[in-house]
């Protein structure tokens, strides 16, 4: 639909004394007679626009489909703008799910590769700690233990920051490592000289008699040495639970 107030270059619905003062004003500048330019139709079109605007009734009407005009485009842009700010929203949506999705998967290619690094690290230095430690012990030495609880720590430290993961199913073996890595030393040692402590005994028992032995090391004359030996692998766990 032509819009007539466009043409006559006034706002819509504008009045008729207004529409009376453009059209003299345009008849001036784009007549034929005055410009030669001006292509001939854009004259008719103005004269085709002032004479149904100029005339009340016929302004009326027009006005009528005007306004209803101008309500359709209005609702068909409201529609498009609407569709296309859900059809940014479903893109984004989508494009956020997709950047999830790829960040998990990263993230797990990362753990599968990550986690055995951090397992072979911990249990290469945590053998070398554990030998020093014990090195540094002697055996009424239950304060040292200490040392033990240092250890833990630092072995959770290692297993978390290079495996980057917080689970507490993987600080749970975190802390297993931390143990075996304490008692690695003394089963050893008692490996070297089994032949002579043991004799002929059957592999069960031999197995039983030195964890017995070894746990005694730990466990000697009283609360403080115990209380270390304990606090090790809760070390190692707390150190990789509170990347949390």
């Amino acid at each position: 639909m032509d819009n007539y107030y466009e043409v006559l270059q006034v706002k819509n619905f504008a009045e008729i004394e207004v529409i009376k003062a453009s059209y003299k004003a345009l008849s001036k500048k784009y007549h034929p007679d005055v410009n030669k330019d001006v292509p001939a139709d854009v004259m008719v079109k103005i004269n085709e626009a002032y004479e149904v605007l100029s005339d009340f009734e016929k302004k009326k009407d027009y006005d009528e489909c005007l306004k209803m005009y101008l309500d359709d485009e209005q609702n068909v842009n409201t529609n498009k703008t609407v569709t296309s700010k859900e059809s940014n929203e479903s893109n984004d949506e989508f494009q956020n799910e997709g950047h999830t999705i790829s960040h998990k998967i990263a993230r797990a290619a990362s753990l599968t590769l990550r986690i055995p690094i951090s397992i072979v690290a911990a249990v290469f230095f945590g053998a070398i700690g554990s030998f020093i430690i014990v090195s540094i012990l002697d055996d009424d030495s239950s304060w040292l233990f200490v040392l033990y609880t240092v250890y833990g720590s630092l072995m959770g430290t290692i297993l978390g920051k290079i495996s980057d993961c917080d689970s507490p199913v993987f600080a749970f073996m975190g802390a297993l490592i931390t143990i075996i890595g304490m008692v690695f030393p003394y089963y050893w040692y008692y490996f070297d000289t089994i032949g002579v402590l043991y004799e002929d005994v059957a592999i069960g028992r031999i197995i039983l008699d030195c964890t017995g032995d070894v746990i005694h090391l730990f466990l000697k004359e009283g609360f403080i040495r115990a209380m270390f030996s304990v606090l090790a692998p809760i070390a190692t766990f707390s150190a990789i639970i509170d990347r949390l």
